[in-house]
Formats: structure tokens, sequence, C-alpha cells
């Protein structure tokens, strides 16, 4: 995948310093891997019509409720 767009991805992604640094980089080794399903905008995310998934969120968080 294009580096600058992993780079990215890496920037945006918050890692808890509490993991070992084994699965830090396991964590950068998927970004890199599966850089295609990491959405950098809101606007690149696409419905899909045969799966609905839930987010869980605390009631204060506001944004998008449908795309």
């Amino acid at each position: 995948f294009n580096k600058e767009r992993v780079k990215k991805i890496q920037e945006l992604i918050t890692i808890r310093q509490q993991m070992e640094e084994d699965q830090k980089a396991k964590v950068h080794t998927l970004i890199e891997k599966y850089a295609d399903v990491f959405a950098l905008l809101l606007a690149g995310v696409q419905p899909v019509a045969s799966y609905i998934h839930k987010l869980n969120l605390p009631p204060d968080v506001s944004g998008p409720t449908r795309l």
C-alpha cells in the first residue's frame, strides 16, 4: 500500500502505552497489511446493505447517525 496512507493511518490511531512493544509492532504490521480497510475520512465510509454494525457510544458523543 501507499506508504503515505499507512503513515497517515498510524498517525490517526492511538495505541495504548500499556501494550507490550511486540503487541504494538503487531498492530503496525496489521495496519500496513490492511491499510485499505481504514477510512481516512468519514466520507470514505460506504454503507453495506448486508450487515448492520452498531456502536455503543456514550450519549454525549455527537456526529452523523446515518451515512
